[in-house]
């Protein structure tokens, strides 16, 4: 019996620079590294070569990363080995507009600054799409603005399954989900994560700022819960909703929402102008945070909670992670990127700009900075060198090297600085500059202000919040002990 392979229908070899030997899994979002003995196997399995049985090639036919074929029968273009001369970057999030069909008090692309945002043409996207595919790129997080607001949204979801990648998670307000749209992306194996924003029980319609849109987004939740689609909901907390955050909790667990996100409303102009000092300062966002998470705990509700900058709650495994420890005790890495998520991301506005996270994108704007941009450079020549490239790659140790109150700080082998963006937007180089200035407006984004620190994970460690968050969480395990 002629003893002929090639690589597997949903399976993908590829290298990058510094990750020599991986494969991709169609279905999955990151590449999972080979070994060298498996990688030189799987370049014989083409098709071509003969190959004398042995248990590390029974081995990867067992795992679903090599098939039997006739000779000759080659792998398909997309499983074929491919290898890239820039860095791993697996993931983007394509913002592919800044219009919406809401009016939302917290947000800059609400329906009455549309003329003010930009939006991805069909034709561009088709073209940046083909450009993430021919870098390698395998996931998408789709957000907007609201994406599906966008005349050509189920245009470019299904051009991203034609290319053999997937969309990982779908950011919307829920308002034009239907049974035929469930349908549709089912129809093309499209099952993301679906991120619903809910403002709070009583106070959706506030916020969001649309009569009628609380009773609109819960039947919306329940839909694609009922559909199979995994759930997440996303709630804006501050001082008007803060008092909802257990009920809408207990909401959105009933609705079958899998994973909950609360995130603290940031002090943007239009958030100000709308809502005066609604939002939560640190120390209130802390003790009230902290409160809910150990509420949260005992309430035996099972969703997956996320309290941003805060902490990480798994009811199943009654466990939880804070997240202003990035490395727990006995674990710092120098080595590791400033910001392991936006390291492995490429995060594109709706108008081509490059952002290190979106979080940062008003802050740019309100300097009159901007990194490269994709109508102007090919996403290929960015992923290789740029200035864009050199920020999110930059390493742990560099903070320390640029900025001598982290060097010197007992808490920073725990924190690693804290959040690029929170850094960035409340840094004493930026606060100087407006108080000399009146406007953020030319202040240089260089790399020390970018590595500034984040002031909020400072008053984490140095207030006592590590401690009374331990203390609300009570017996549960704690992944993030320093």
């Amino acid at each position: 019996m002629s003893n002929y392979y090639r690589i597997s229908e949903d399976i993908a070899l590829r290298s990058w620079q510094f990750v020599p030997q991986a494969y991709y899994r169609r279905s999955e979002v990151d590449a999972i590294p080979l070994t060298d003995e498996e990688f030189d196997l799987m370049l014989l399995c083409d098709g071509e070569h003969e190959l004398p049985d042995s248990p590390l090639l029974n081995d990867l036919h067992l795992r679903g990363l090599i098939q039997r074929c006739q000779k000759g029968e080659k792998p398909s273009e997309w499983s074929a080995y491919k290898k890239y001369p820039h860095r791993y970057f697996p993931e983007m999030i394509l913002m592919m507009t800044g219009r919406c069909n809401y009016n939302c008090i917290h947000c800059f692309n609400a329906m009455d600054n549309e003329p003010l945002n930009s939006e991805w043409s069909w034709e561009d996207l088709k073209d940046l799409l083909d450009q993430a595919s021919d870098c390698g790129v395998h996931a998408f997080t789709i957000t907007g603005g609201e994406p599906m607001h966008h005349a050509h949204f189920m245009d470019v979801m299904r051009y991203i399954y034609e290319k053999n990648m997937v969309v990982k998670e779908l950011n919307t307000n829920g308002y034009y989900i239907t049974q035929e749209i469930l349908d549709e992306l089912k129809s093309f194996g499209c099952k993301p994560l679906i991120k619903i924003s809910f403002d709070g029980v009583g106070f959706h319609d506030r916020i969001r700022n649309r009569k009628g849109s609380e009773e609109l987004t819960i039947e919306k939740m329940r839909l694609v819960s009922q559909n199979g689609f995994a759930l997440k909901s996303q709630t804006q907390v501050n001082r008007i909703n803060v008092s909802s955050m257990m009920e809408t909790a207990k909401l959105m667990n009933s609705l079958g929402v899998r994973k909950i996100r609360i995130t603290r409303t940031n002090e943007v102009p239009r958030w100000i102008q709308m809502a005066g000092d609604a939002s939560l300062p640190p120390d209130e966002y802390y003790d009230h945070m902290i409160r809910f998470a150990g509420e949260y705990a005992k309430s035996g509700l099972s969703a997956e909670m996320t309290i941003w900058n805060l902490i990480h709650i798994s009811p199943r495994k009654r466990s939880y992670r804070l997240v202003p420890v990035v490395f727990p005790k006995g674990k710092y890495q120098p080595t590791r990127a400033v910001c392991a998520d936006c390291r492995r991301m490429i995060n594109v506005r709706s108008n081509g700009d490059l952002l290190t996270c979106l979080q940062i994108g008003g802050g740019l704007d309100e300097m009159g900075e901007r990194f490269e941009n994709l109508h102007e450079t090919p996403l290929a020549d960015i992923l290789y060198d740029s200035r864009w490239q050199k920020l999110v790659c930059t390493n742990v140790h560099r903070i320390t090297e640029v900025t001598p109150e982290c060097a010197q700080c007992p808490y920073f082998k725990y924190c690693a600085g804290g959040c690029r963006a929170l850094g960035m937007l409340i840094s004493d180089a930026r606060y100087d500059y407006i108080k000399e200035h009146g406007t953020a407006y030319g202040l240089p984004f260089d790399e020390k202000f970018y590595l500034a620190p984040d002031k909020t994970k400072c008053a984490f460690f140095k207030q006592g919040w590590y401690e009374k968050a331990v203390e609300a969480m009570g017996d549960w395990k704690n992944l993030s002990e320093i």
